[in-house]
């Protein structure tokens, strides 16, 4: 069973509006040989800087892991474990300056202990399970990043929203909204200071408090990362979900404009957890046939999959950075169904997207997209 994907305003959800803000990731003869990806910057550790796989919710890299909430949303009331690679590995922008962050190697003489930029980007990343793209500047940069890549803003206070403003005693402060109690918006936050000698990890700056403690009675802007609140509660249950033999789910991540394929029920379910849009079956696969590999991408923004059915292409990707995550499905070697394949050339995260129909295919190519012929076979 297909359904049909909405179309409208696919230009504002992915195209050219990205123009600018994102850097091409170029295909050059179906090999993407590190074109866009930023080698040098994020060190490679296994764990997917993006919106994850139910597959892959925690990743490890010695004793530093990178987890995602084992829930859509849980409140962070205490502060990070040394363990946390959100906070204490380079995956945080702000952790690779000793001035920046509490590593626990003096700046100038004194210690870091806490820095509320290097907090509020290590939670924001914890929450999202990815890296939101945002930073590494001041918290006016972090807000002007934040409207730059299509967050929605405002000025009501939301569960898992990001708050800038002027801290009580004037400087420009970032935190992130935990709860909202009886009206009130509760904070977790740190906050610059350093010391002489270094206190351990366990003393590192770190506080939950009502949002006028941390800002005083200060304006403030919402940066909201997703809908935590009202989809904490699971709204996409396996119950929703077609079983049908072969079913192939697809998925979009509206913070990266990234489409998603899956032949798994638990981790479309998981996706949509955490702020994925599900968008029902877009094709059914055959149980065997031409296996059709996935890849991913962990260093574009938010990161990004692609799917070929061409070893070579697979083994070139993987040699230039990409995580190789098996076969996702199988192709019909009888070619019943085409899926068409599309390519966003100013698009780094959801370059690709592939589609059983042709009216969506052809809608995409007319705003821009540049038509890639046919990715594989589908049976219906």
């Amino acid at each position: 069973m297909l359904v049909d994907f909405a179309i409208v305003n696919r230009d504002a959800r992915g195209m050219l509006a990205n123009a600018g803000v994102y850097r091409a990731l170029g295909f050059a003869a179906g090999l993407a040989l590190g074109a866009g990806l930023a080698f040098g910057g994020v060190p490679a550790l296994d764990a997917r800087l993006g919106l994850p796989c139910a597959t892959a919710l925690a990743e490890e890299d010695g004793e530093v892991a990178l987890e995602t909430m084992s829930d859509f949303f849980e409140p962070r009331t205490e502060a990070p474990e040394s363990w946390n690679g959100w906070f204490y590995s380079d995956a945080n922008p702000y952790y690779r300056h000793s001035g920046l962050a509490p590593k626990g190697e003096p700046e100038d003489g004194s210690y870091v202990i806490g820095n509320c930029t290097w907090y509020a980007w290590g939670r924001i990343a914890e929450i999202m399970g990815q890296d939101p793209g945002i930073g590494p500047w001041d918290p006016r940069g972090m807000l002007s990043d934040a409207v730059a890549l299509g967050y929605e803003t405002g000025t009501e206070p939301r569960e898992g929203a990001l708050v800038v403003g002027n801290a009580y005693y004037g400087n420009p402060h970032v935190a992130v909204v935990e709860e909202i109690v009886d009206g009130v918006p509760y904070v977790s936050q740190s906050a610059y200071r350093t010391s002489y000698s270094w206190p351990g990890y366990e003393q590192v700056i770190f506080e939950y408090v009502p949002l006028t403690e941390a800002f005083g009675g200060n304006p403030v802007t919402y940066v909201y990362l997703g809908d935590f609140a009202s989809t904490s509660s699971h709204a996409l249950t396996l119950d929703d979900l077609p079983m049908e033999d072969g079913a192939m789910y697809r998925l979009y991540n509206p913070y990266t404009g990234e489409h998603l394929y899956s032949a798994s029920p638990d981790e479309t379910v998981a996706l949509a957890g955490i702020g994925w849009e599900y968008e029902g079956i877009g094709w059914d696969a055959p149980e065997t046939g031409v296996p059709v590999y996935r890849l991913y991408n962990p260093f574009a923004t938010g990161g990004d999959h692609h799917y070929t059915t061409s070893a070579e292409e697979c083994m070139s990707l993987e040699s230039a950075g990409w995580v190789f995550e098996g076969v996702g499905w199988y192709s019909d070697p009888e070619e019943h169904v085409a899926l068409y394949r599309q390519y966003n050339p100013n698009a780094e995260s959801g370059a690709h997207n592939y589609t059983a129909s042709k009216e969506e295919n052809d809608a995409l190519v007319s705003l821009g997209w540049r038509e890639e012929g046919i990715g594989w076979y589908g049976i219906a």
